[in-house]
């Protein structure tokens, strides 16, 4: 990997750069992004700027495109690049882990801080799945390898951004969630998974019909959102039960179910 010339460079770090990477498989062009996947070697290469500082390369996500910009104080976390990664065609409403996973989770819909962070299952939504992951990870290790939320395939039920102040509302209605084209889309993304979590009322729906319609062949489990408000607003003394619980439902229900894929 190697950085193409440096045409030009903002000492804003909000400016984009005139510069583009080259590699043996992708050549990218300067500043907007819009129809390349970016690869996760792009996001580990690092440079000093044309005038000999110390500016690393970083990338934002602008909604439909990606930019490259100047990142004066030179982030080196790449996870958080990963997270900004989010190319046309691949939207906030879908993670997929570099290795394959054999279970995944299916939410609603992405909102206010999906949007802002370029990934599903942010905000008290992902704290929710997080806490509930160190439960799951305990009970059943083979199942649930990793405590990392974004270990495991993350999507959702409608894959478009609600949220009040930008829509009007917090989430789609049950029709549209059940248009076959949308289901279409959300099978496609679930059908190589051994097992699915699907967490809130319209993801129960999409899921069902994936299976239903569809022939996902996968054992579901239908548990509850892992926002505050869906695990009925536990103060600090009961949170950790409710998670327990959580978790422990999910994996009695794996466990109950009769011996499909993945359920031994």
């Amino acid at each position: 990997m190697r950085p193409a010339n440096v045409l030009s460079k903002g000492r804003d770090k909000d400016r984009s750069i005139s510069c583009g990477f080259t590699d043996d498989r992708h050549s990218f062009s300067p500043t907007a992004l819009t129809s390349a996947t970016i690869s996760v070697s792009a996001l580990k290469y690092r440079t000093r700027c044309g005038q000999g500082g110390s500016g690393r390369w970083n990338l934002v996500c602008t909604g439909s495109c990606l930019e490259l910009i100047a990142c004066e104080d030179g982030c080196t976390d790449i996870r958080k690049l990963e997270r900004i990664m989010t190319a046309r065609g691949n939207p906030c409403h879908l993670h997929q882990p570099e290795i394959h996973a054999s279970t995944g989770f299916v939410f609603i819909c992405p909102g206010r801080y999906e949007e802002k962070e370029c990934r599903p299952c942010s905000g008290q939504t992902g704290q929710g799945l997080k806490d509930g992951l160190a439960y799951l990870h305990r009970l059943r290790p083979d199942w649930f390898p990793s405590v990392d939320r974004y270990d495991y395939l993350i999507t959702n039920a409608w894959n478009r951004v609600e949220y009040k102040a930008k829509t009007g509302r917090s989430m789609p209605t049950s029709v549209e969630v059940a248009v076959r084209r949308n289901v279409e889309r959300l099978y496609s993304e679930i059908s190589r998974l051994d097992r699915v979590i699907a967490c809130g009322e319209q993801a129960h729906l999409a899921v069902h019909l994936c299976t239903e319609f569809l022939g996902y062949s996968g054992v579901v489990a239908y548990t509850s959102h892992t926002s505050r408000q869906a695990l009925g607003c536990p103060n600090a003394a009961a949170y950790e039960g409710t998670i327990q619980r959580w978790a422990e439902g999910i994996i009695g229900q794996f466990e109950a179910a009769p011996n499909r894929m993945g359920a031994s």
